[in-house]
């Protein structure tokens, strides 16, 4: 984990889109110590075996079927999250704001 705050430029209705989710409920908890709440966390992980050449069959509302992925990819992705929240929690809990977008 570095830390680093990253100056990015984004769209209006990107921001808009990513500010919604959040605060509709992708990370729970206080600033500097946000983490994934275990209803997303079920999406989380069959999204990061979807992006690892798996599949996701199914209806929405309805029943999901997951089949995996390659589990190297996945756990890259699973690390990505941890180092991400870490470093949200890290640099937004040292202020009284938050100082950087939780995405």
């Amino acid at each position: 984990m570095n830390g680093n705050v990253v100056d990015i430029k984004v769209a209006s209705d990107t921001l808009m889109h990513v500010e919604a989710i959040v605060s509709a409920g992708l990370l729970a908890g206080p600033r500097g110590s946000r983490s994934v709440p275990p209803s997303v966390r079920l999406i989380a992980d069959a999204l990061y075996q979807l992006l690892s050449g798996g599949t996701v069959t199914g209806t929405v509302p309805g029943t999901l079927t997951i089949t995996a992925g390659q589990q190297a990819k996945v756990a890259d992705f699973q690390n990505m999250e941890k180092m991400c929240l870490a470093s949200i929690n890290q640099i937004n809990g040292s202020q009284p704001y938050n100082l950087v977008v939780e995405i």
